[in-house]
């Protein structure tokens, strides 16, 4: 590859744009929806479209009021041409989502550092393990993070330069209506309290008189206030959704509780491979060696740390709440691997990247002998793709091995993002099949619409998962009481219930009795059955 140095932001957007296809795009399609959440929202496309009902969300044909309605409407207006909603369209917008963060992010880097400081930064945002994920899941959370890097870049991009100061506030506050009508008012805490604080660092509040606010209002209103007002007035589905779900949420969790520091001890594995390379970016970013870039690394700081704070300070923690940080700590290590590639006599920096990059080198190493050695003794079936695995980890381990010994700095740098790349490649193709066996709920569903389709009734007991709706494509009831089931095995007509097996082992004899297990199969790590009132 030419040098790195002498990339133009063309060829470097023309890059990333195919890395991105490649990460993001290729071969999203191919895998079932998985649980939780791909299931529910595609289902509630679907039913968006056959109900023509666009305000008020529903799943199973109950309203559903966890998320505000855009990415729902993204995958229901593509998917009217066909009249139904695929794995492919349930998720091209989580995946354009990401690659546009990963171009917004290369062009902020771009612009406060270097072409090679966004393009180190864009590579380490799109090869990370948890960007990677929802780059690939039909989920909120990467439009939501793209609509609001895009606002915080805007902010940056309008403070930095006055000539394209209105231009780009009023593009921000339409960001952020967007974000508000994807996944709710976080969309509006999180780049507010990076601008917030960031002028507070700054010691620049003043500047808030500058960011047209009151035009800025008028556009966030116009984007967010129809839908959100609609929804409003339907009593309980509004305060559910406006309240419940999008307010009380932060401060009494309704699941995944976790302790303030959850986020250091899950950012780790979350943002790795380039996890290791953090500590050398920190160090970097505090040192008067990054004194020319101090006002950056300041933004990029107050980015990361108050946007941690705030979400440690939630009692409800996931590790994709905090996905909008991760551009900030992307383009921290993108500015070490640039100053490190411009600089790499100071033996300050090779220390920098050699010890991570050794560090990677060791646990890919780790991996290579131990995935066939643990497979072949447990997980027999396992142990070809672990062969595959493991011989693309012995590559990298050699490849970083030789980058480290002729100290090639820019070699360092792409190995981790190229070790990604192939890995997500052999992924689609070989891991990800396999593991449909195991994971999509699939095969059980063609077992329920055999006997709905004969006419018979369906339902879940003790459980649900929305799975099971879309590919039976037909709606079920949720039975909660043994008393419920009851009622409904008692009736004349054919009805099927599907259950997990340790809820059917449970059950009283009488119910066991009335009942014929008609088909059994292992979904994830449940093994689920399906019973009937009748015999086959």
């Amino acid at each position: 590859m030419k040098d790195l140095t002498h990339l133009q932001s063309k060829t470097i957007v023309i890059l990333l744009l195919v890395v991105g296809f490649m990460l993001f795009v290729y071969k999203v399609g191919d895998r079932d929806l998985w649980a939780p959440d791909e299931d529910e929202y595609a289902q509630i496309s679907r039913e968006m479209i056959r109900t023509n009902n666009w305000i008020f969300p529903t799943v199973n044909g109950e309203p559903w009021t966890i998320k505000p309605v855009l990415y729902n409407w993204l995958v229901s207006a593509i998917s009217l041409p066909w009249g139904d909603v695929d794995e492919f369209r349930a998720r091209i917008f989580s995946s354009l989502a990401a690659l546009g963060t990963v171009l917004v992010t290369f062009h902020l880097g771009k612009m406060a550092f270097t072409p090679l400081a966004g393009f180190l930064g864009a590579l380490a945002l799109a090869t990370n393990i948890l960007f990677l994920q929802h780059a690939r899941w039909a989920q909120t959370y990467m439009l939501s993070t793209f609509f609001a890097v895009l606002a915080i870049y805007l902010f940056y991009r309008g403070y930095r330069a006055e000539n394209k100061r209105t231009i780009s506030y009023l593009l921000m506050y339409a960001a952020v209506g967007l974000g508000v009508l994807t996944m709710g008012p976080v969309n509006l805490a999180i780049p507010g309290l990076v601008i917030f604080f960031y002028l507070i660092v700054m010691k620049d509040l003043k500047h808030i008189l500058n960011m047209r606010i009151v035009l800025g209002i008028l556009i966030f209103s116009v984007i967010t206030l129809p839908w959100y007002v609609l929804v409003s007035l339907k009593g309980e589905y509004g305060s559910e959704l406006l309240i419940s779900t999008n307010i009380l949420r932060f401060f009494t969790p309704l699941h995944h509780a976790q302790p303030f520091y959850y986020y250091f001890i899950d950012l780790p594995w979350a943002f790795f491979p380039w996890s290791l390379f953090l500590p050398g970016a920190f160090l970097l970013a505090f040192s008067k060696r990054s004194q020319d870039d101090r006002e950056t690394l300041r933004f990029l700081l107050v980015w990361v740390i108050s946007l941690l704070v705030f979400f440690s300070i939630s009692r409800g923690k996931r590790p994709q709440y905090i996905l909008s940080i991760y551009p900030a700590l992307a383009l921290l290590v993108g500015h070490l691997g640039d100053r490190a590639v411009q600089l790499w006599q100071d033996r300050y920096y090779q220390k920098a990247i050699n010890i991570p990059s050794l560090i990677l080198l060791g646990i890919l190493a780790l991996i290579t002998v131990a995935l066939p050695v643990v497979t072949g003794i447990y997980l027999k079936d396992w142990f070809s793709l672990a062969i595959g695995m493991s011989a693309i980890t012995g590559i990298f381990v050699l490849l970083i091995w030789f980058a480290w010994r002729k100290n090639q700095a820019q070699q360092l740098m792409l190995l981790p993002a190229g070790f990604m790349l192939v890995f997500i490649i052999y992924a689609v193709h070989f891991l990800i099949p396999e593991m449909e066996e195991y994971k999509s709920p699939r095969l059980f569903c063609e077992e329920i619409t055999k006997r709905v389709e004969k006419g018979a009734d369906w339902a879940m007991y003790q459980f649900y998962r929305a799975a099971y709706v879309y590919y039976t494509d037909s709606f079920t009831k949720v039975l909660n009481t043994e008393e419920e089931l009851n009622h409904f095995l008692n009736q004349p007509n054919r009805s099927v219930v599907a259950m997990r097996e340790r809820e059917y082992q449970n059950l009283n004899e009488s119910l066991k009795a009335k009942s014929h297990l008609i088909y059994q199969r292992k979904i994830g790590h449940r093994p689920m059955v399906l019973i009937s009132n009748q015999r086959e």
